[in-house]
């Protein structure tokens, strides 16, 4: 362990109240490093939880390795960074720190942790982009450093976190970002091809992808619940049939990772493949009660602890591929299963919050970031991706809301 000291001092916090982007005319505020204040809102969570330590302290050593100092909430792809890395992250491992920031306010529910969440959002201005003729989305690279192209799927992550501020402060403009993330995701259905689902990317008919699905269908769950408006729970059943007859592997009892244009299945399963399609039949079964939902959801928690958790430590903790992101996104699915079935086997939401706490502190690097092999079975020199350390603090935090 590195003698470097983190204080928790959060460097976003403040954002929401402080940013001064204007992104038309290419200027931005700097973003002084600020503390909590004495008075904020207690706490929601339990503060002396092992995994709230983990989120505090690793959001502090993102902020120590990632922050651009200066610059307006943005943060550095990599640690220790390289002389070809740009000096901004990509809009997907940024928007992985915001959504381990939104699960965080989730559980603490206290000012800070919400004002950092909301500046974190506010940050994604800079990726937006709307050129002339086409919907408005969030870029891959932010448009003032050349931009880059519009993927659905970082898309529909950024939808959900909209609706997780909406819920939290009623600001109607969280939603109606929601809705322009909606768009964007219809602008890419085809029914020319296989019948239906959602391209991977804009302007790129090659491939249609359970990752552009899967979230595809939460969101559209998520605004049904935000808004009740019956489209947005038909398009979510119809996205889901869609990714049941086409990518499903009955065998392994999880999903394929995309099929091409020329009908080629590529048979990769990814965690997060499954995490998707488990949350949204959970927010279906809740909406229309349904069980047929609730046997999906419990059929993928139970077929993707074994396709993904199999292997068993000698403590007796599973080992889960060295991919956390997409980990946190399948934990996001064991934890709205345990949501409506409480009463359920607790192995399915224990299972990687109990793989984070047997590494941590034991497997932390010198500079007290978490390789993205938990298990420290492999080694590697690489430098750490801020997706990977983002992904922590989600995990962290979703093992306290249940």
């Amino acid at each position: 362990m590195s003698t470097h000291s983190y204080s928790h001092r959060y460097r976003i916090s403040g954002l929401a109240a402080g940013l001064a982007a204007t992104v038309a005319g290419h200027t931005h505020a700097q973003t002084p490093v600020s503390e909590a204040s004495p008075e904020a809102t207690p706490v929601v969570g339990s503060s002396d939880s092992p995994f709230a330590v983990i989120a505090e302290e690793m959001l502090a050593r993102i902020n120590a390795l990632y922050w651009n100092d200066g610059d307006s909430g943005t943060y550095r792809p990599m640690h220790p960074m390289g002389p070809d890395d740009r000096p901004v992250a990509y809009l997907w491992p940024f928007s992985a720190l915001v959504s381990g920031l939104g699960a965080r306010a989730r559980v603490r529910r206290d000012d800070e942790s919400v004002a950092d969440f909301i500046a974190s959002l506010h940050t994604l201005d800079l990726y937006f982009d709307e050129p002339d003729g086409e919907p408005a989305a969030w870029a891959s690279f932010p448009p003032i450093y050349g931009g880059g192209d519009r993927f659905y799927d970082d898309n529909q992550w950024l939808g959900m976190d909209f609706l997780h501020a909406y819920e939290m402060t009623g600001d109607e403009s969280w939603l109606q970002k929601s809705l322009i993330v909606w768009d964007f995701s219809m602008d890419g259905w085809d029914e020319i091809d296989h019948g239906g689902g959602i391209f991977w990317k804009e302007n790129d008919i090659s491939t249609k992808n359970t990752c552009s699905n899967g979230p595809a269908a939460v969101h559209a769950m998520m605004l049904y619940e935000a808004t009740g408006d019956q489209q947005y729970l038909d398009w979510a059943t119809r996205i889901m049939e869609w990714l049941e007859a086409t990518l499903y592997d009955e065998v392994s009892g999880v999903y394929w990772d995309h099929i091409s244009i020329d009908g080629r299945i590529d048979r990769t399963h990814w965690s997060y493949n499954t995490g998707t399609p488990m949350e949204a039949s959970c927010r279906l079964y809740s909406a229309t009660g349904d069980d047929t939902w609730l046997q999906k959801a419990k059929g993928l928690a139970e077929a993707s602890l074994r396709m993904f958790a199999g292997a068993i430590d000698d403590n007796g903790v599973r080992t889960f591929p060295p991919n956390p992101w997409f980990n946190a996104v399948l934990q996001r699915g064991y934890n709205a299963l345990y949501e409506i079935d409480p009463d359920n086997d607790r192995q399915y939401v224990e299972a990687l919050p109990n793989s984070l706490l047997r590494a941590w502190p034991a497997n932390l690097t010198e500079d007290g970031l978490l390789p993205p092999d938990w298990s420290r079975r492999t080694e590697s020199d690489a430098p750490l991706d801020l997706l990977e350390q983002a992904a922590v603090i989600e995990v962290a935090s979703l093992a306290q809301l249940t």
